[in-house]
């Protein structure tokens, strides 16, 4: 039974929601309505806003602005359309947009399955058509916007139509390569191969839309199977096999095999040139299928779509005398962000340079050389016997070294020539480098960053939330050692090719 909506304050104008997120990672999702006087009623509605734990930190705050100009970029009929993006002094604060109802696909491949039943090919088509304005219009508008989208974010609406909501992948405090988790993540498994190394292009939306339509076809995803593969296994699939061609689970027209095979190539660039050019394939398959509009759609779906039923205004008493959160509506104009290239290319030994003392292998960016991974407990043990460092019993072993003193870590450091990175330095390295090159989510990691009585770490599992993974833009900060706390060395490569571990300033 759906529990009654209880406002609980206003959000920005007549835009009111309830007290508590129904879902948050670094952005708290609330259920909300918007109240109109005349005539008298309201519609349901979802506000965005930057979790409270995340409120006060400027760079999350930065990645929200990003978030609503990304959720603007989005466009086509399945996208949520945006009402409304309130905040003061240009800065958004919060973001409202409709709510979506309807029949998840997840639920919908679940029936048939258990009728041993099949979408019609042609219904499979035209519901992965409907959701290519996803990736194609924020691609025209100069965005790359990575969606993490599965069958559960997909919707048959009441009247037919399908409609998503997708997450922004940016949005989610979750770290694909490393997690620990054991279990399959639905959205996980429709990320593309060079996503699991930390990369996207215009073409990682294409082998989504690939992997979904063949799940709409076959009922089944190609390589992901919640009960008998873990998460890690099917990212392994994801990234290192071929995808089976769909011929091996339902007969279709070859053009639509050709089609699937094409949009989950392994590589990049075996994929379509452009969105218009899937499009004009995608259209060629449609046009030998017989025609398919919603009310096929609704045939074709074994469970009826519902609409909630409208929220009573009466049943929102007391709303207008709420607390008031004192944000407008402000506008955001559609500036895509700007970041770091991310190179998504493989590792080579040739790739990397070698601390002098610890012989640890380190990686280049710009003239900042960095770690590749988090120092492990054998290696400090090394430093630990070669200095009679006493404060700290190392443990053995290849995992990361935990359990060291901030002064430790630095003497470390200094042992092997290096020092410890700041957060601006640490955030660019893995922005640039990418994370699952620099095997960030092991440990939380030190920096140099001063934070109250302590110093900022980076990258690990969220705190108040244990069983979430762990993900770079992660965020806290340590007074003393910690069983989760671990860390890595950085260095400069002066002109003349040595080390040095001189701090350079910020403007450098």
């Amino acid at each position: 039974m759906t529990r009654p909506f209880v406002p609980a304050r206003i959000v920005g104008g007549s835009v009111i929601a309830e007290r508590d997120p129904f879902a948050f990672e670094s952005t708290a999702f609330y259920r909300g309505a918007e109240v109109f006087e005349e005539p008298l009623h309201a519609r349901r509605v979802v506000v965005r806003e930057p979790h409270e734990h995340t409120r006060s930190e400027q760079h999350f705050l930065d990645g929200f602005q990003d978030t609503v100009a990304q959720m603007l970029a989005l466009a086509g009929t399945a996208a949520p359309q945006v009402l409304h993006v309130l905040g003061r002094d240009g800065r958004a604060y919060a973001l409202v947009e409709e709510h979506v109802s309807g029949i998840s696909m997840q639920a919908v491949l679940h029936e048939l399955r258990e009728r041993q039943h099949q979408l019609p090919i042609e219904v499979a088509v035209a519901i992965a058509a409907a959701l290519v304005g996803l990736w194609r219009a924020p691609n025209e508008r100069g965005f790359q916007v990575p969606l993490f989208l599965g069958p559960g974010e997909i919707f048959v609406t009441e009247a037919g139509s399908i409609r998503a909501t997708p997450q922004l992948a940016s949005d989610r405090a979750r770290q694909v390569v490393g997690a620990v988790a054991l279990a399959i993540d639905p959205q996980i498994a429709y990320v593309s191969p060079e996503q699991v190394e930390g990369g996207y292009g215009c073409e990682s939306g294409m082998f989504t839309l690939g992997l979904l339509l063949f799940e709409l076809l076959a009922s089944a995803h190609p390589v992901a199977d919640i009960h008998n593969r873990s998460m890690m296994e099917t990212l392994s699939s994801l990234r290192n096999d071929d995808m089976p061609s769909i011929l091996e689970r339902r007969r279709v027209p070859p053009q639509l095999a050709a089609f699937l095979a094409r949009a989950t190539a392994r590589e990049p660039r075996a994929r379509f040139e452009s969105w218009d050019e899937l499009m004009v394939e995608l259209d060629a398959v449609l046009g030998e299928l017989p025609p398919c509009g919603q009310a096929d759609i609704l045939v074709a779906v074994p469970i009826r779509p519902t609409t909630p039923p409208a929220l009573a205004v009466p049943d929102l008493g007391g709303w207008r005398t709420l607390p008031h959160e004192g944000h407008q509506p402000i506008t955001v104009g559609l500036v895509p962000p700007v970041r770091p290239e991310v190179s998504v290319r493989p590792v080579l030994a040739s790739d990397y340079i070698y601390g002098r003392r610890d012989g640890r292998p380190m990686l280049l960016q710009g003239d900042l050389l960095v770690d590749v991974r988090p120092v492990s407990a054998a290696e400090f043990a090394r430093f630990a016997l070669d200095t009679r460092r006493g404060s700290f019993v190392p443990r053995t072993g290849e995992a990361a070294a935990t359990g060291v003193s901030f002064d430790d870590a630095c003497a470390y450091a200094a042992w092997a020539g290096k020092r410890l990175p700041s957060e601006s330095e640490w955030a660019m390295a893995i922005a640039a480098l990418g994370a699952h090159r620099l095997g960030t989510g092991v440990v939380w990691e030190w920096t140099t960053t001063p934070e109250r009585d302590g110093h900022v770490v980076r990258g690990g599992r969220w705190r108040n939330a244990p069983e979430r993974p762990p993900h770079p833009d992660h965020r806290s900060y340590e007074t003393r050692p910690a069983p989760d706390v671990g860390f890595r060395c950085v260095a400069h490569r002066e002109r003349d090719g040595t080390f040095t571990a001189e701090l350079v300033s910020e403007a450098r």
